[in-house]
C-alpha cells in the first residue's frame, strides 16, 4: 500500500512556475540565456488525445494517463524525468502524510508504470525524446485525504546528449549516479480524485440469494439425516423386540 517508504530530495530549482490549475501546470525553466516551457497533463485515453478540462477523477484501479513535453521551444532539448511522487498535500515536499513513489532516478518504481512513445500503442523509454509520457494504475492512500498530488521532478538535455539522458535501469551505479550541473524543475498537478466502484445491485441481491439458498439447502440436508437417523433406530428397537 502505498506509505513514505521512500525519501525524496527536492532540487533547488533555478525556474518560474507560468501557471498552475486543477487540471495542467506549466513552468519555464532558464537554460544559459534560453527559456524553455515544460507542461504536465493528465489524459483521459492512451492515445492522448483529450486532456482533463477540470480536475480529474479516475476509478480506483484505472489508468492514469501522464504526458510531460517541452511545448517551447520544439525540438530543442530532450526531456528526462527525474522523479515522479504522489502526496495528500499540494505541496511536494510535505512532511506530513503519506507519500507514494513512481518514478525513482529516472526509473520505474511503481510495476505499474509503463512508458509510451509518440505511436499509439508502442511503448517507449524515458529520456529519448521532448514528450515523455506514461501512465500508471490509480490507487487510493490508507488514510484519508483520498486524493492524490502528483509531482515531478524533469530534466532537460541537448539533443546530442542522448545516451545519458535515457536513464540506464539496469545498472544500479549509474542509475544513482548524479549528472553535473543538469538544469532542473518541478511540476506538480492535483487534486486528482478517486472513485470507487460501486458493486452493481444485481450482485449484491445474487448473493444475498446464494447465501439464503445455501443455508437452506444445509438445512433440509440436516433434518434429512435426522430423520434417517431417527427412522433407523426405530428399525433397531423392533429388530430387538422380536
Amino acid at each position: 500500500m502505498p506509505s513514505s517508504l521512500h525519501s525524496l530530495t527536492v532540487p533547488q530549482l533555478s525556474c518560474r512556475t507560468l501557471w498552475r490549475t486543477h487540471w495542467q501546470s506549466e513552468m519555464v525553466m532558464q537554460v544559459d540565456d534560453l527559456d524553455a516551457t515544460i507542461q504536465m497533463m493528465l489524459y483521459k485515453e492512451h492515445t492522448y488525445t483529450t486532456a482533463y478540462s477540470s480536475a480529474p477523477t479516475i476509478e480506483l484501479g484505472g489508468k492514469v494517463y501522464v504526458e510531460v513535453r517541452v511545448t517551447e521551444p520544439e525540438d530543442f532539448f530532450l526531456l528526462r524525468v527525474d522523479e515522479c511522487w504522489a502526496t495528500q498535500s499540494p505541496q511536494p515536499n510535505a512532511t506530513e502524510g503519506l507519500l507514494h513513489v513512481l518514478l525513482l532516478n529516472g526509473c520505474v518504481k511503481d510495476h505499474t508504470v509503463t512508458f509510451f512513445n509518440g505511436t499509439v500503442g508502442q511503448s517507449g523509454r524515458n529520456g529519448e525524446s521532448s514528450t515523455i509520457r506514461y501512465s500508471f494504475d490509480m490507487f487510493r492512500f490508507i488514510s484519508e485525504p483520498h486524493d492524490l498530488y502528483l509531482h515531478c521532478s524533469v530534466q532537460l538535455c541537448e539533443l546530442d546528449d542522448h545516451e545519458s539522458c535515457v536513464p540506464n535501469c539496469n545498472s544500479i551505479s549509474k542509475r544513482e549516479a548524479v549528472r553535473a550541473d543538469p538544469s532542473q524543475g518541478l511540476l506538480s498537478y492535483g487534486p486528482i480524485r478517486i472513485e470507487i466502484p460501486d458493486r452493481p445491485q444485481s450482485n449484491i441481491l445474487m448473493s444475498v440469494v446464494l447465501s439464503v439458498a445455501c443455508i437452506w439447502i444445509v438445512g433440509c440436508f440436516f433434518i434429512i439425516l435426522i430423520t434417517v437417523a431417527k427412522a433407523g433406530n426405530r428399525r433397531l428397537a423392533r429388530v430387538e423386540e422380536h
